[in-house]
């Protein structure tokens, strides 16, 4: 890598680079950690029963998934700087426009999973 290869011993800017490795490492995941605390308010804020949220939260798990993929498939295409700028739009244009949603009735794409969201 540079100079500081054949003394063995980390270059500052190589330190860096590893200590945002290792914290990026810790905090990822973490929402869905997080989303076992946030579940049972879930329920209760949108009056429904366990089994209707569910797929809510395994569509979060399953988008990781795709997302993923795709986004291995699309940097092996067309480059990794443009698979990192074309997900980070896509993830923060779907963010934004899901914040805005207070609740699954609002939201077309989790109702569409949740067929009692239907039924009213």
């Amino acid at each position: 890598m540079g100079a500081d290869d054949a003394g063995g011993s980390l270059a500052a800017r190589q330190k860096a680079i590893l200590g945002r490795c290792t914290l990026l490492m810790l905090i990822d995941g973490f929402d869905t950690q997080v989303i076992g605390f946030a579940a049972p308010a879930l329920l209760a804020d949108w009056k429904v029963e366990r089994p209707e949220l569910a797929p809510i939260l395994g569509t979060g798990l399953l988008g990781m998934a795709l997302g993923a993929g795709l986004g291995g498939y699309v940097g092996d295409m067309l480059g990794r700087r443009v698979g990192m700028i074309a997900s980070t739009v896509a993830f923060g244009l779907a963010v934004s426009r899901d914040a805005r949603r207070r609740s699954p009735e609002n939201n077309p794409s989790i109702a569409s999973r949740v067929g009692r969201f239907g039924k009213s």
